[in-house]
């Protein structure tokens, strides 16, 4: 499934968030009437899958595999001091402005995924590269593995985030 706003899907331009992308992987799991369902994403599909198990459950799935996750929550604040990224600016080490991203990423990346992580109870693989720069593993996987009881972490040594 490409999710929207990527690949050949139609670009919206208004309510592009996690909770949308969540309400449509949802639509399409009923419609299908799929069960049983592993899903695995990478980065932002992590968000995504985080926040469709957060909102409706796993009642459906049957293992998720997040590859350079997300989550918990990017932005340092102070009852989140082991976020990394400052509202105004800062991401992997560069100097980039909220303000210039593109929308939908400026939306997604400013999301806590606090209470949603905690609601996953199906057996998940987080795999991430220690090299990653865009999601820091000290900042996401690292955290998230703590967050969730019937998890394996594979972290790559070398790993990018594209695990290049």
């Amino acid at each position: 499934m490409t999710a929207g706003g990527f690949g050949p899907s139609s670009k919206p331009g208004t309510g592009y968030n996690y909770d949308t992308l969540a309400a449509d992987l949802d639509a399409l799991l009923k419609a299908l009437d799929l069960t049983d369902v592993s899903l695995v994403g990478h980065s932002m599909g992590i968000g995504e899958i985080t926040r469709y198990i957060g909102t409706y459950g796993t009642e459906r799935l049957k293992k998720a595999v997040p590859i350079g996750t997300i989550g918990p929550y990017l932005v340092k604040t102070p009852d989140n001091p082991e976020g990394r990224i400052r509202h105004e600016c800062q991401l992997g080490g560069r100097n980039w402005c909220f303000a210039h991203w593109h929308r939908r990423l400026r939306r997604c990346v400013d999301q806590d995924f606090h209470t949603d992580i905690p609601r996953n109870d199906i057996p998940t693989m987080i795999s991430h590269g220690d090299d990653d720069s865009i999601l820091p593993a000290d900042a996401t996987s690292r955290r998230q593995t703590k967050m969730i009881k019937n998890v394996k972490f594979v972290e790559l040594k070398g790993g990018s985030h594209g695990l290049t």
